[in-house]
Protein backbone atom coordinates (compact mmCIF):
# COMPACT_ATOMS: atom_id res chain seq x y z
CA UNK A 1 0.00 0.00 0.00
CA UNK A 2 1.14 3.26 -0.27
CA UNK A 3 2.32 5.95 2.53
CA UNK A 4 -0.85 7.63 2.60
CA UNK A 5 -2.91 4.08 1.91
CA UNK A 6 -0.61 3.27 5.23
CA UNK A 7 -1.31 6.31 7.22
CA UNK A 8 -5.05 6.19 6.47
CA UNK A 9 -5.20 2.53 8.04
CA UNK A 10 -3.56 2.94 11.12
CA UNK A 11 -6.03 6.25 11.69
CA UNK A 12 -8.68 3.67 11.29
CA UNK A 13 -7.13 1.14 13.69
CA UNK A 14 -6.66 4.49 16.37
CA UNK A 15 -10.11 5.34 15.93
CA UNK A 16 -12.15 2.24 15.91
CA UNK A 17 -9.49 -0.33 17.82
CA UNK A 18 -9.88 -2.55 14.95
CA UNK A 19 -7.74 -2.30 10.97
CA UNK A 20 -10.15 -2.03 8.36
CA UNK A 21 -11.60 -4.20 6.16
CA UNK A 22 -10.47 -2.80 3.15
CA UNK A 23 -9.12 0.01 1.38
CA UNK A 24 -10.47 2.01 -1.31
CA UNK A 25 -8.34 4.55 -3.56
CA UNK A 26 -9.82 7.13 -5.92
CA UNK A 27 -7.54 8.94 -7.96
CA UNK A 28 -7.67 12.47 -9.08
CA UNK A 29 -7.36 13.19 -12.53
CA UNK A 30 -5.93 15.99 -14.94
CA UNK A 31 -7.40 16.30 -18.72
CA UNK A 32 -4.93 17.10 -21.36
CA UNK A 33 -7.60 18.41 -23.71
CA UNK A 34 -11.39 18.57 -24.43
CA UNK A 35 -12.65 21.05 -21.75
CA UNK A 36 -16.20 22.19 -21.57
CA UNK A 37 -16.88 19.32 -23.42
CA UNK A 38 -18.19 16.25 -22.09
CA UNK A 39 -21.57 17.70 -20.77
CA UNK A 40 -22.43 18.68 -24.39
CA UNK A 41 -21.76 14.99 -25.41
CA UNK A 42 -17.71 15.57 -26.63
CA UNK A 43 -14.83 14.15 -26.72
CA UNK A 44 -12.46 14.17 -23.68
CA UNK A 45 -8.41 13.07 -22.98
CA UNK A 46 -7.69 12.77 -18.95
CA UNK A 47 -6.15 10.70 -17.35
CA UNK A 48 -5.67 10.00 -13.78
CA UNK A 49 -3.21 11.29 -11.34
CA UNK A 50 -0.64 9.77 -9.11
CA UNK A 51 -2.82 11.79 -6.26
CA UNK A 52 -5.86 10.06 -4.59
CA UNK A 53 -8.44 10.40 -2.10
CA UNK A 54 -8.00 7.14 0.41
CA UNK A 55 -10.70 5.37 2.73
CA UNK A 56 -10.38 2.87 4.93
CA UNK A 57 -13.57 1.19 5.71
CA UNK A 58 -15.27 -1.30 8.05
CA UNK A 59 -18.43 -2.92 9.20
CA UNK A 60 -20.16 -1.53 12.02
CA UNK A 61 -23.65 -2.45 13.93
CA UNK A 62 -27.27 -1.38 13.06
CA UNK A 63 -28.35 0.69 9.92
CA UNK A 64 -25.07 3.53 10.81
CA UNK A 65 -22.33 5.34 9.97
CA UNK A 66 -19.30 6.84 11.50
CA UNK A 67 -17.71 9.00 8.82
CA UNK A 68 -14.36 10.55 9.70
CA UNK A 69 -11.79 13.25 7.76
CA UNK A 70 -8.57 13.26 8.22
CA UNK A 71 -8.05 16.28 5.82
CA UNK A 72 -10.54 18.44 7.95
CA UNK A 73 -10.61 17.08 11.43
CA UNK A 74 -13.81 16.60 11.44
CA UNK A 75 -16.48 13.55 11.64
CA UNK A 76 -19.73 12.68 10.04
CA UNK A 77 -22.47 10.28 11.84
CA UNK A 78 -25.68 9.33 11.60
CA UNK A 79 -27.97 6.99 10.19
CA UNK A 80 -28.31 5.57 7.36
CA UNK A 81 -30.54 7.62 4.36
CA UNK A 82 -33.59 5.54 3.08
CA UNK A 83 -35.18 7.05 -0.71
CA UNK A 84 -38.05 8.74 1.26
CA UNK A 85 -35.45 10.28 3.78
CA UNK A 86 -32.50 11.16 2.51
CA UNK A 87 -29.46 12.48 5.09
CA UNK A 88 -29.36 16.82 4.22
CA UNK A 89 -26.68 18.54 2.42
CA UNK A 90 -24.30 20.99 3.47
CA UNK A 91 -21.49 22.14 1.07
CA UNK A 92 -18.30 20.53 2.38
CA UNK A 93 -16.46 17.06 2.89
CA UNK A 94 -19.97 15.89 4.43
CA UNK A 95 -22.31 16.70 1.36
CA UNK A 96 -20.35 14.39 -0.56
CA UNK A 97 -20.83 11.75 1.70
CA UNK A 98 -24.29 12.33 2.25
CA UNK A 99 -24.75 12.14 -1.39
CA UNK A 100 -23.25 9.12 -2.12
CA UNK A 101 -25.26 7.41 0.80
CA UNK A 102 -28.16 9.07 -0.53
CA UNK A 103 -27.80 8.05 -4.08
CA UNK A 104 -27.59 4.14 -3.21
CA UNK A 105 -30.99 4.70 -1.00
CA UNK A 106 -32.19 5.83 -4.57
CA UNK A 107 -31.04 2.44 -6.23
CA UNK A 108 -32.12 0.47 -3.26
CA UNK A 109 -28.70 -0.47 -2.88
CA UNK A 110 -28.68 0.20 0.63
CA UNK A 111 -25.44 -0.72 2.46
CA UNK A 112 -25.20 -1.81 6.30
CA UNK A 113 -23.59 0.21 8.94
CA UNK A 114 -20.35 1.25 8.03
CA UNK A 115 -17.10 3.00 9.76
CA UNK A 116 -14.87 4.65 8.09
CA UNK A 117 -11.61 6.97 8.09
CA UNK A 118 -10.79 9.15 5.37
CA UNK A 119 -7.89 11.25 3.86
CA UNK A 120 -6.50 12.39 0.66
CA UNK A 121 -3.24 13.77 -1.27
CA UNK A 122 -5.23 15.31 -4.14
CA UNK A 123 -4.85 19.06 -4.00
CA UNK A 124 -7.72 20.47 -2.83
CA UNK A 125 -9.49 23.61 -4.99
CA UNK A 126 -6.48 22.42 -7.67
CA UNK A 127 -8.98 21.51 -10.54
CA UNK A 128 -7.52 17.62 -10.03
CA UNK A 129 -11.04 17.13 -8.84
CA UNK A 130 -10.66 16.18 -5.46
CA UNK A 131 -14.26 15.80 -4.58
CA UNK A 132 -14.79 12.87 -7.89
CA UNK A 133 -11.80 11.20 -5.95
CA UNK A 134 -13.44 11.36 -2.96
CA UNK A 135 -16.95 10.62 -4.67
CA UNK A 136 -15.01 7.25 -6.15
CA UNK A 137 -12.89 5.91 -2.87
CA UNK A 138 -15.75 6.28 -0.57
CA UNK A 139 -18.78 4.41 -3.04
CA UNK A 140 -16.09 1.47 -4.07
CA UNK A 141 -15.29 0.80 -1.22
CA UNK A 142 -18.68 0.82 0.08
CA UNK A 143 -19.80 -1.42 -3.08
CA UNK A 144 -16.71 -4.03 -2.03
CA UNK A 145 -17.47 -4.12 1.58
CA UNK A 146 -21.39 -4.75 0.86
CA UNK A 147 -20.95 -6.48 -2.22
CA UNK A 148 -23.11 -3.79 -3.61
CA UNK A 149 -22.73 -5.34 -7.25
CA UNK A 150 -21.85 -1.83 -8.85
CA UNK A 151 -20.19 -2.14 -12.31
CA UNK A 152 -17.68 0.58 -12.90
CA UNK A 153 -19.54 2.42 -15.13
CA UNK A 154 -22.36 2.15 -12.33
CA UNK A 155 -19.66 3.57 -9.79
CA UNK A 156 -19.14 6.64 -12.47
CA UNK A 157 -22.99 7.80 -12.68
CA UNK A 158 -23.30 7.29 -9.28
CA UNK A 159 -20.61 9.36 -7.94
CA UNK A 160 -21.56 11.99 -10.61
CA UNK A 161 -25.31 11.73 -10.32
CA UNK A 162 -23.66 12.85 -6.27
CA UNK A 163 -22.66 16.47 -7.74
CA UNK A 164 -25.61 16.91 -10.17
CA UNK A 165 -28.49 15.84 -8.11
CA UNK A 166 -26.99 17.08 -4.43
CA UNK A 167 -24.65 19.85 -5.35
CA UNK A 168 -26.60 21.24 -7.72
CA UNK A 169 -23.63 21.10 -10.55
CA UNK A 170 -24.22 20.10 -14.06
CA UNK A 171 -21.61 18.26 -14.63
CA UNK A 172 -20.21 15.90 -17.13
CA UNK A 173 -18.73 12.23 -16.36
CA UNK A 174 -15.31 13.17 -17.21
CA UNK A 175 -13.70 13.73 -13.66
CA UNK A 176 -15.20 10.20 -12.29
CA UNK A 177 -14.73 8.66 -15.49
CA UNK A 178 -10.74 9.42 -15.38
CA UNK A 179 -10.57 8.45 -11.50
CA UNK A 180 -12.62 5.12 -12.07
CA UNK A 181 -11.04 3.85 -15.56
CA UNK A 182 -7.97 5.24 -15.61
CA UNK A 183 -4.65 3.48 -16.95
CA UNK A 184 -1.21 3.90 -15.89
CA UNK A 185 0.68 5.94 -18.40
CA UNK A 186 -2.15 6.62 -20.26
CA UNK A 187 -4.74 9.18 -21.21
CA UNK A 188 -8.25 7.92 -21.68
CA UNK A 189 -10.13 8.58 -25.00
CA UNK A 190 -14.29 9.30 -24.52
CA UNK A 191 -16.73 10.01 -26.52
CA UNK A 192 -18.97 10.80 -24.26
CA UNK A 193 -22.40 10.38 -26.50
CA UNK A 194 -21.91 6.81 -26.51
CA UNK A 195 -19.55 6.08 -23.83
CA UNK A 196 -17.08 4.32 -26.07
CA UNK A 197 -13.30 4.61 -24.70
CA UNK A 198 -9.37 3.71 -25.27
CA UNK A 199 -6.69 3.99 -23.52
CA UNK A 200 -3.97 6.56 -25.73
CA UNK A 201 0.00 5.93 -24.62
CA UNK A 202 1.60 8.79 -23.56
CA UNK A 203 5.40 8.00 -23.05
CA UNK A 204 7.63 8.68 -20.42
CA UNK A 205 9.40 11.49 -22.50
CA UNK A 206 6.90 14.33 -21.23
CA UNK A 207 6.35 16.34 -18.00
CA UNK A 208 2.90 17.16 -16.95
CA UNK A 209 2.17 19.86 -14.86
CA UNK A 210 -1.23 20.91 -13.32
CA UNK A 211 -0.21 24.57 -11.47
CA UNK A 212 -2.88 25.70 -9.31
CA UNK A 213 -3.42 29.17 -10.03
CA UNK A 214 -4.42 30.49 -6.76
CA UNK A 215 -7.53 31.98 -7.67
CA UNK A 216 -9.89 30.49 -5.99
CA UNK A 217 -13.59 29.54 -7.81
CA UNK A 218 -16.88 27.64 -7.12
CA UNK A 219 -18.44 25.42 -9.33
CA UNK A 220 -22.43 25.67 -8.74
CA UNK A 221 -21.66 29.56 -7.74
CA UNK A 222 -19.41 30.49 -10.87
CA UNK A 223 -20.62 30.53 -14.54
CA UNK A 224 -20.50 27.12 -15.14
CA UNK A 225 -24.16 26.29 -14.92
CA UNK A 226 -24.66 29.47 -17.18
CA UNK A 227 -22.40 28.15 -19.80
CA UNK A 228 -24.17 24.59 -19.90
CA UNK A 229 -27.06 26.65 -20.00
CA UNK A 230 -25.97 28.73 -23.23
CA UNK A 231 -25.37 25.05 -25.45
CA UNK A 232 -28.88 23.47 -24.62
CA UNK A 233 -30.07 27.35 -25.64
CA UNK A 234 -28.14 27.00 -28.80
CA UNK A 235 -29.17 23.00 -29.31
CA UNK A 236 -32.78 23.89 -29.28
CA UNK A 237 -32.53 26.36 -32.40
CA UNK A 238 -30.15 23.87 -33.73
CA UNK A 239 -32.30 20.60 -33.85
CA UNK A 240 -35.35 21.83 -35.75
CA UNK A 241 -33.03 23.45 -38.39
CA UNK A 242 -31.40 19.41 -38.85
CA UNK A 243 -27.87 20.55 -37.05
CA UNK A 244 -27.83 18.52 -34.60
CA UNK A 245 -29.67 15.71 -32.89
CA UNK A 246 -29.17 15.28 -29.53
CA UNK A 247 -25.80 17.39 -28.42
CA UNK A 248 -24.05 20.28 -29.50
CA UNK A 249 -21.41 18.16 -30.19
CA UNK A 250 -23.69 16.33 -32.90
CA UNK A 251 -22.72 19.29 -34.82
CA UNK A 252 -20.05 18.67 -37.62
CA UNK A 253 -17.49 20.86 -38.29
CA UNK A 254 -18.79 21.25 -41.64
CA UNK A 255 -21.91 23.11 -40.81
CA UNK A 256 -20.15 24.71 -37.98
CA UNK A 257 -20.98 28.57 -40.31
CA UNK A 258 -24.65 27.35 -41.34
CA UNK A 259 -25.21 26.60 -37.51
CA UNK A 260 -23.42 29.95 -36.07
CA UNK A 261 -25.51 31.66 -38.76
CA UNK A 262 -28.73 30.90 -36.58
CA UNK A 263 -27.60 31.60 -33.33
CA UNK A 264 -27.16 34.47 -30.94
CA UNK A 265 -23.36 35.78 -30.93
CA UNK A 266 -23.01 33.99 -27.19
CA UNK A 267 -24.69 31.01 -28.45
CA UNK A 268 -22.42 31.27 -31.74
CA UNK A 269 -19.24 31.29 -29.48
CA UNK A 270 -19.98 28.47 -27.24
CA UNK A 271 -21.04 26.62 -30.22
CA UNK A 272 -17.97 27.23 -31.87
CA UNK A 273 -15.99 26.28 -28.83
CA UNK A 274 -17.21 23.05 -28.92
CA UNK A 275 -16.99 21.71 -32.38
CA UNK A 276 -13.47 22.69 -32.86
CA UNK A 277 -12.42 21.75 -29.09
CA UNK A 278 -13.79 17.80 -30.41
CA UNK A 279 -11.77 18.02 -33.07
CA UNK A 280 -8.85 19.03 -31.16
CA UNK A 281 -8.90 16.33 -29.13
CA UNK A 282 -8.87 14.07 -32.05
CA UNK A 283 -5.78 16.15 -33.52
CA UNK A 284 -4.08 15.74 -29.75
CA UNK A 285 -4.60 11.73 -30.16
CA UNK A 286 -2.89 12.25 -33.43
CA UNK A 287 0.30 13.84 -32.41
CA UNK A 288 0.47 11.72 -29.72
CA UNK A 289 0.37 8.74 -31.59
CA UNK A 290 3.15 10.21 -34.49
CA UNK A 291 5.21 11.86 -31.33
CA UNK A 292 4.80 15.43 -32.79
CA UNK A 293 4.71 16.89 -28.89
CA UNK A 294 5.61 20.78 -30.47
CA UNK A 295 1.69 19.51 -32.51
CA UNK A 296 0.41 18.79 -29.58
CA UNK A 297 1.37 21.93 -27.45
CA UNK A 298 -0.01 23.80 -30.24
CA UNK A 299 -3.31 22.17 -29.40
CA UNK A 300 -3.35 23.03 -26.07
CA UNK A 301 -2.15 26.95 -26.57
CA UNK A 302 -5.60 26.52 -29.18
CA UNK A 303 -7.35 25.17 -26.21
CA UNK A 304 -6.48 28.08 -24.27
CA UNK A 305 -7.56 30.66 -26.70
CA UNK A 306 -10.57 29.19 -27.28
CA UNK A 307 -11.99 28.89 -23.96
CA UNK A 308 -10.80 33.01 -23.12
CA UNK A 309 -12.56 33.91 -26.16
CA UNK A 310 -14.86 31.58 -27.38
CA UNK A 311 -16.23 30.11 -24.20
CA UNK A 312 -15.00 33.02 -21.90
CA UNK A 313 -14.41 31.11 -19.00
CA UNK A 314 -10.95 32.15 -18.05
CA UNK A 315 -9.66 34.85 -15.60
CA UNK A 316 -6.81 37.06 -16.23
CA UNK A 317 -4.56 35.96 -13.92
CA UNK A 318 -4.49 31.95 -16.00
CA UNK A 319 -4.02 34.21 -19.18
CA UNK A 320 -0.74 35.17 -17.42
CA UNK A 321 0.25 32.19 -15.95
CA UNK A 322 -0.21 30.84 -19.29
CA UNK A 323 1.66 33.39 -20.91
CA UNK A 324 4.47 32.75 -18.77
CA UNK A 325 4.61 29.11 -18.71
CA UNK A 326 4.90 29.23 -22.51
CA UNK A 327 7.96 30.90 -21.97
CA UNK A 328 9.99 28.44 -20.21
CA UNK A 329 12.81 26.66 -21.64
CA UNK A 330 10.96 23.26 -22.86
CA UNK A 331 7.50 24.15 -22.82
CA UNK A 332 5.35 22.60 -24.99
CA UNK A 333 2.04 24.02 -24.19
CA UNK A 334 -0.56 25.26 -21.50
CA UNK A 335 -3.99 25.83 -20.73
CA UNK A 336 -6.58 26.61 -18.14
CA UNK A 337 -7.96 23.33 -17.23
CA UNK A 338 -11.07 22.66 -15.20
CA UNK A 339 -14.61 24.83 -14.96
CA UNK A 340 -12.55 27.84 -15.34
CA UNK A 341 -13.37 31.40 -13.43
CA UNK A 342 -9.97 30.47 -11.74
CA UNK A 343 -8.42 26.78 -10.15
CA UNK A 344 -5.81 25.26 -12.54
CA UNK A 345 -3.77 25.53 -15.97
CA UNK A 346 -2.37 22.01 -17.00
CA UNK A 347 1.06 22.43 -18.89
CA UNK A 348 3.44 20.35 -20.67
CA UNK A 349 6.90 19.97 -21.90
CA UNK A 350 9.97 18.12 -22.59
CA UNK A 351 11.93 16.60 -19.78
CA UNK A 352 13.07 18.76 -17.13
CA UNK A 353 10.39 21.13 -17.68
CA UNK A 354 8.36 20.54 -14.26
CA UNK A 355 11.61 21.51 -12.53
CA UNK A 356 11.41 24.89 -14.34
CA UNK A 357 8.02 25.98 -13.50
CA UNK A 358 9.33 27.53 -10.43
CA UNK A 359 11.40 29.82 -11.40
CA UNK A 360 8.36 32.26 -12.80
CA UNK A 361 6.65 32.24 -9.70
CA UNK A 362 7.70 35.89 -8.94
CA UNK A 363 7.15 36.70 -12.14
CA UNK A 364 3.40 35.68 -11.88
CA UNK A 365 2.66 37.06 -8.80
CA UNK A 366 4.22 40.58 -9.74
CA UNK A 367 2.02 40.65 -12.42
CA UNK A 368 -1.31 38.96 -10.55
CA UNK A 369 -0.67 39.68 -7.12
CA UNK A 370 -1.34 35.66 -6.46
CA UNK A 371 0.92 32.70 -5.87
CA UNK A 372 0.62 29.46 -7.88
CA UNK A 373 1.43 26.13 -6.61
CA UNK A 374 3.18 23.36 -9.15
CA UNK A 375 1.87 19.70 -9.12
CA UNK A 376 3.95 17.28 -11.42
CA UNK A 377 1.06 14.95 -12.86
CA UNK A 378 2.07 10.98 -13.84
CA UNK A 379 -0.53 9.66 -15.62
CA UNK A 380 -1.30 6.84 -13.12
CA UNK A 381 -3.86 3.64 -12.29
CA UNK A 382 -7.63 3.97 -11.73
CA UNK A 383 -9.42 3.23 -9.11
CA UNK A 384 -8.79 0.11 -6.62
CA UNK A 385 -9.41 -2.06 -3.69
CA UNK A 386 -6.44 -2.34 -1.56
CA UNK A 387 -6.69 -5.03 1.68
Amino acid sequence: MTDLALRVSAAYRDAFGEPPALVSVGPGRANIIGEHTDYHGGFVLPFAVDRAVVAALGPASGATFDLRSLDFEGSFAGSLPTAESPLPIVKDWTGYAAGILNELALQGKRPGGVRAVIAGDVPIGSGMSSSAAFEVALLQGLDALFELGLTRWQLVTTAQACENRWFGVRSGLMDQFASVFGVEGSALFLDNASRAWRAVPLGADLDWVVIDSGVARRLAASGYNTRRAEGEAALARLVPAGLARERLSDVAPADLERATALLTPVEARRTRHVVEENQRVLAAIGALAAGRHDWLGRLLDASHASLRDLYEVSVPQLDVLVELLCGLPGALGARLMGAGFGGSVIAVGSPGFAARVPTIEAAYTARTGHRFVPHPARPARGAYIAR
